[in-house]
């Protein structure tokens, strides 16, 4: 099982930065395309209706192209009046709770994963890598510090494996490692996009998304528990699915993302 996740992650590691560095529409389109599989994951884990599902792809496609011309929210409102459509079409086949359930998801991956697309055409390639450098390198160090030093249980109902120590680990990796991403584009590197940012904004800014990351791995966990799956997939040997490996990416996407804006607007 071990060497399985090794395995994969070693190719993932591979795919992601060949993705990475690719022009920019070929990212946009792998960005989309990860949006669209981590949906279609979480309806089948849902157990959506056919109907619903592709209500929802529709949806996700509106508020995508809407982004493209900084009018997300209109493909929003069309997204939501396609639900609202939905609910009255499939009355009483389909509770509308299951529905607008499927809808919030819709929402919730699209959004939160669509500044991707953001970071990379206002901040440049090693914003992006910023991302999965707070949520990788927090799940690496919670996973080994909860192996090694792991004895009181975070949230066992939740998630039964996870420690206070492995979570606390993963603060301090995210820290450390995010510290020394810095430390390489400073001294190796010509990154002037985010290479400007201080270590006095970094550290909180790694300190927060670390912790907003391993709730976004809690709250994944959540959703499985009450679909009664383990994973949201099996795309990623060892990993699950798309959705399993993007999780906490998800939670922490958008606050990197209006940090920054933030940060350069001061």
């Amino acid at each position: 099982m071990m060497a399985q996740r090794i395995i994969t992650a070693l190719i993932g590691l591979v795919v992601f930065f060949g993705v990475i560095f690719c022009p920019t529409p070929v990212f946009y389109t792998a960005v989309i395309l990860v949006i669209f599989m981590a949906l279609w994951e979480l309806y089948q884990a849902m157990q959506a209706d056919i109907r619903v599902r592709l209500a929802g792809l529709v949806g996700a496609g509106l508020i995508l192209m809407g982004g493209f011309f900084n009018a997300p929210w209109f493909g929003m409102i069309l997204s939501i009046m396609i639900y609202l459509v939905m609910s009255v079409y499939l009355h009483p086949g389909v509770n509308h709770t299951k529905i607008y359930t499927a809808a919030f998801g819709t929402y919730f991956i699209t959004f939160f994963l669509m500044p991707l697309m953001w970071l990379r055409r206002d901040f440049g390639i090693a914003a992006v890598i910023l991302v999965f450098v707070f949520s990788w390198i927090t799940d690496s160090g919670a996973y080994f510090a909860g192996r090694f030093f792991g004895k009181h249980k975070l949230m066992p109902k939740v998630s039964p494996k996870k420690t206070v120590e492995g979570a606390i680990g993963g603060v301090i990796t995210a820290i450390l490692g995010t510290c020394l991403y810095f430390f390489v584009l400073e001294k190796c590197f010509s990154i002037e996009a985010i290479g400007t940012i201080r270590y006095g904004l970094l550290i909180p800014l790694a300190l927060l998304c670390s912790i907003l990351s391993q709730f976004g791995d809690l709250a994944a966990s959540v959703i499985k528990r009450d679909c009664g799956v383990k994973d949201f997939g099996s795309i990623l040997p060892g990993h699950g699915g798309v959705l399993d490996r993007f999780d906490s990416v998800i939670f922490i996407t958008p606050m990197v993302f209006y940090t920054l804006n933030l940060f350069y607007k001061l």
